[in-house]
């Protein structure tokens, strides 16, 4: 998608970083960097303007280890053996959101599979101390905010003259990322591939939101790439999507649209539905709404993604990767090289929270070297260090079945980062980075990047809900 370079001289006068901090704040603003207030106005994410530099090597490195998780992720999805073995529970006991998935898809399964996945997929990295990337973790269900990271480079490039000659603060251009083009194009030819297939040449394709979304300047990024290439995009809560959904006699889905005319759609690109009170608020609706995920998987329709790759991308299904040695890689078809970076990537020692584990580091560990992590996505889901045995006392036995342990991550640690948050400029040191690796299709296609950073002591790096902020990469 081909952007217009910004114009934007103020003649300003005074101090170079109150200057700085008005072009910072407008340019933001031009570009939509941020979500939706309740006021209807923009509430910009706090950015970084001094990208997060790695070196070449590091670079081929992390491109490759996303790549070939994403084709792990693919194989996992399509072994209905190992998402039994992690989902599969009594009747009556599912508590989890993956497990209620796996359930209903069970069910699912008997009665037909018509639908075909998309898997596009995020893996977040950290690069430790000692120059090894590690996985943060995998998301291909609502992984987005790819263009935001793409949005701030164009910020970062138009700035760099001013931070270098009016503040004296030289910073480097950030590496091209493509994620607004290439993540759109991947769900437009993907819906264009179903419509084709029943003699439609334009493809219609559904946002699945959440009833009261913010992050809508994201995504209006990529619809703007696939109504320009001539695809129709509704956007719809998973509760419009219930209300409305009906198949023809080819298994097709038929939506209603605001107006109330109905829609063939091609695809559903989800952006909701990774928890489960996306689902419903009670046990009845919830079981309704499950049910009908699964149900969509009888339609003959595009999801990103289906349920299984959702599963296989899911925090159970890190868990079990984590155990994979360099024999299980190799003989997944990835080279050695490729494959001892998974290993390293990977393998981070995890644990079940169990009373054993707890008590064997709290007797002869340090809970500084642990993350307490909940099967859950989104924020709020992570405990970090010594307050770990305060939340483990406030967990019910059945409740702690729905946490791990994690080996925390000695992340590499650069100061003078320049931070725009709140309409100010700030410089911060000690701050950790996350890079977030887009990739599409079976084989792993590179599609962009995110990065976001926060500093070392915080708990979250998410710019949506938590301590973090967009940045971008630097690669020297």
């Amino acid at each position: 998608m081909q952007t217009q370079a910004m114009q934007f001289n103020p003649d300003l006068k005074g101090d170079p970083w109150q200057q700085m901090t008005v072009v910072a704040d407008h340019l933001a603003q031009q570009e939509k960097l941020g979500f939706l207030a309740r006021d209807g106005a923009i509430q910009l994410c706090p950015f970084s303007l001094s990208g997060f530099e790695i070196t070449r090597e590091h670079h081929t490195q992390v491109l490759a280890l996303s790549s070939a998780l994403a084709a792990v992720v693919s194989q996992v999805s399509k072994n209905t053996v190992f998402l039994k073995a992690l989902f599969d529970v009594d009747a009556g006991k599912s508590e989890s959101l993956q497990q209620r998935l796996w359930q209903a898809y069970s069910r699912q399964l008997s009665l037909g599979i018509r639908a075909s996945g998309l898997n596009i997929q995020r893996s977040d990295f950290q690069l430790d101390t000692s120059g090894v990337w590690r996985l943060v973790e995998l998301n291909n269900i609502a992984a987005g905010m790819g263009p935001f990271s793409e949005s701030l480079g164009r910020i970062q490039w138009q700035l760099r003259p001013r931070l270098l000659h009016d503040a004296g603060f030289g910073v480097s251009l950030p590496e091209p990322n493509p994620a607004t083009s290439q993540l759109g194009m991947a769900i437009f030819e993907a819906a264009l591939a179903q419509s084709l297939t029943h003699g439609m040449s334009q493809p219609v394709i559904g946002f699945v939101v959440e009833q009261d979304e913010d992050n809508v300047f994201d995504q209006l990024k990529l619809q703007e790439v696939l109504t320009s290439q001539g695809a129709q995009v509704i956007r719809l809560t998973l509760g419009e999507l219930q209300a409305s959904a009906k198949a023809d006699s080819a298994g097709r889905l038929w939506v209603l649209t605001e107006d109330g005319q109905g829609v063939c759609v091609d695809l559903l690109y989800f952006r909701t539905g990774y928890n489960v009170e996306d689902y419903g608020l009670d046990q009845l609706s919830i079981d309704s709404a499950v049910g009908f995920r699964a149900a969509l998987e009888g339609f003959d329709v595009v999801l990103c993604p289906n349920i299984p790759l959702q599963l296989a991308s899911s925090k159970q299904a890190q868990f079990s990767l984590s155990g994979w040695g360099l024999g299980e890689y190799l003989k997944a078809g990835f080279s050695r090289e490729v494959s001892e970076l998974l290993v390293a990537a990977v393998g981070l020692r995890h644990l079940p929270l169990t009373l054993d584990n707890f008590e064997l580091i709290s007797r002869h560990g340090d809970w500084q070297d642990w993350v307490l992590k909940r099967y859950g996505e989104g924020g709020g889901n992570v405990v970090v260090g010594g307050v770990i045995p305060e939340r483990w006392g406030s967990l019910s036995f059945e409740e702690r079945a729905q946490w791990y342990l994690m080996e925390r991550i000695d992340g590499v640690r650069r100061d003078s980062v320049l931070v725009f948050r709140a309409g100010e400029l700030r410089v911060l040191d000690a701050v950790v980075s996350e890079v977030g690796v887009f990739n599409v299709g079976v084989e792993g296609v590179f599609a962009g990047y995110l990065v976001r950073s926060k500093p070392a002591g915080a708990v979250e790096a998410g710019v949506h809900r938590g301590d973090g902020f967009l940045d971008t990469l630097v690669v020297g």
